[in-house]
């Protein structure tokens, strides 16, 4: 069964040069690599312009041969190659590997968020468990089968556990920014905030594990 993970990614590539302004958001529309093994990136920017991206590019080293494609409303589309620098932090090869593939990647407040199919779960294993050969940080927010149901009935979360993960979804804890405080959370329910905190923990730690191995894992 195919499986939707749901990251943070924690890679500086493009980083210097979308933090160069307030405010710019990147969605990317596609990564490949040509015939020299050099990582292509096509990607979409607004928020800021031409000439500012263009020097902010510039003094950015994960990046280079940044080319104009088409402009749609108040955003471009533009083409980049990675250096030899930002091939270190590229999954990209290895994810190629694995049978996986994006399905987008944003940037926005100061991160990268990316929405990736996996072909079974020792894929999408593979990929949080940073089995890759690349210095990147991989932070699960999510995992999904394609249907959009949960893998596993109740996931191994018990009642109040599968509460606070609900509502901390709900109420925008897990944005970024958030939009409720665990504070907030908690008073919700009745709750500590320091209950609260440790429930959320488990509730996110017993998630993830099964999420990635079964829902008998321990």
């Amino acid at each position: 069964m195919s499986l939707i993970g749901e990251f943070v990614l924690d890679t500086p590539i493009l980083q210097q040069a979308l933090s160069s302004k307030a405010g710019v958001v990147a969605d990317v529309e596609l990564i490949q690599t040509d015939e020299a093994g050099v990582i292509q990136l096509f990607v979409w920017v607004q928020g800021i312009s031409a000439e500012e991206f263009a020097a902010a590019v510039a003094d950015d080293p994960t990046v280079t041969t940044l080319t104009p494609l088409v402009d749609v409303d108040d955003k471009r589309l533009y083409h980049l190659e990675y250096t030899e620098y930002g091939h270190r932090f590229s999954a990209y090869p290895a994810v190629v590997e694995l049978g996986a593939m994006n399905i987008d990647m944003q940037w926005e407040e100061g991160v990268w968020q990316i929405r990736m199919r996996f072909p079974d779960r020792e894929a999408l294993q593979a990929y949080y468990k940073q089995d890759l050969d690349v210095d990147v940080t991989r932070h699960l927010t999510a995992v999904y089968s394609e249907s959009g149901e949960l893998p596993g009935e109740s996931f191994g979360l018990t009642g109040p556990q599968r509460e606070i993960l609900t509502r901390a979804l709900d109420e925008g804890y897990f944005e970024v920014p958030r939009h409720t405080t665990l504070s907030e959370l908690a008073e919700g329910m009745g709750i500590s905030a320091q209950a609260a905190s440790v429930r959320l923990r488990r509730a996110h730690k017993t998630f993830v594990q099964n999420g990635l191995n079964g829902v008998d894992a321990e």
